[in-house]
């Protein structure tokens, strides 16, 4: 069994801008504690697993997480432990340091015994926006037992790409077999491969039934991302996952029509009743200018029936 030093480890949060200097740099946003700032060690840059992608912040990516429906994404708690949605997006693609065509989250659940100090339940739940036109990478349902160690299983995320980098935004793969299973965590340590910063939240994939599956989420490991590396076991918080799988994103602030049996109207309208057409105009139809018709989400007030009510 591998000795883990927790007084040594350090979660692994991207930073938002950094300055790297022999693979070290400043206080990252959103990260409780100093660490250093590596790549996905001995991995390479990753074209595939398209629903895997990035949380941004201020146009620049300091997490990764998995798109597992439409609408859902799987990451760390620890990439938003106050659970604010606000100024976050989600971006897919293989490079996204341009900024990427991110997708606004409108909520983040973070599991409710998430301990910030112990690292321990260190998973979320993000709504998008609105549905993508992606791929979602199902998550293993099946129960992860001691038959698991010495599998090997494929990690995935967006983290400094070199020690003489300064943005994260490259996606990378690397594979390695796990050394331990722990009842809510899993362990990987091979000599000069591993996660480290950036990769945070990033899904752990092995192959089940055929297809890939997510089986674990990057949490953490020793402060250089040379020892080891520790994740989050899906299959232990499945519960959690598929209850908040089942709830709709909830509206974007001021923008959204209302659900049935709400009262509150739609901010973007002076009244209850839907827009009616102005002289001169054909398309006063605020839900088809908002994109909102065939989103995903049911807009029960708007003037020509959503699909998404169907």
């Amino acid at each position: 069994m591998l000795n883990i030093d927790i007084t040594a480890r350090f979660v692994f949060v991207a930073a938002a801008t950094v300055a790297i200097a022999g693979c070290s740099g400043d206080e990252p946003k959103r990260e409780r504690t100093s660490a250093q700032h590596c790549p996905i060690v001995g991995g390479a840059p990753e074209n595939g697993f398209e629903a895997v992608g990035a949380l941004m912040q201020d146009g620049e990516a300091y997490c990764t997480g998995t798109l597992v429906d439409p609408t859902t994404v799987v990451t760390a708690a620890h990439c938003n432990p106050d659970g604010s949605a606000a100024g976050i997006q989600f971006a897919f693609g293989a490079d996204v340091r341009d900024g990427g065509n991110g997708i606004n989250l409108v909520n983040v659940t973070n599991h409710p015994q998430y301990d910030d100090v112990d690292i321990v339940n260190d998973i979320a739940v993000l709504k998008l926006e609105h549905a993508v036109d992606v791929t979602p990478i199902p998550v293993m349902n099946q129960t992860m037992g001691q038959d698991w160690i010495g599998r090997d299983v494929t990690f995935v995320g967006y983290g400094i790409t070199g020690p003489n980098d300064e943005v994260t935004g490259v996606k990378r793969s690397v594979v390695i077999p796990l050394t331990e299973v722990a009842e809510t965590t899993f362990t990987y340590a091979s000599p000069g491969k591993n996660t480290c910063q950036g990769d945070s939240g990033g899904p752990a994939l092995a192959l089940v039934d055929g297809g890939f599956r997510l089986i674990g989420v990057t949490s953490y490991g020793d402060q250089d991302c040379a020892e080891y590396g520790v994740n989050t076991r899906v299959d232990a918080y499945l519960d959690f996952i598929d209850a908040d799988m089942s709830q709709p994103a909830p509206p974007p602030a001021g923008g959204e029509c209302a659900e049935p049996g709400q009262d509150t109207p739609n901010d973007d309208w002076p009244s209850d009743e839907p827009p009616a057409d102005e002289p001169g105009n054909d398309s006063a139809d605020i839900c088809e200018e908002q994109g909102w018709y065939g989103d995903g989400i049911c807009d029960v007030d708007c003037p020509k029936p959503d699909p998404d009510c169907a």
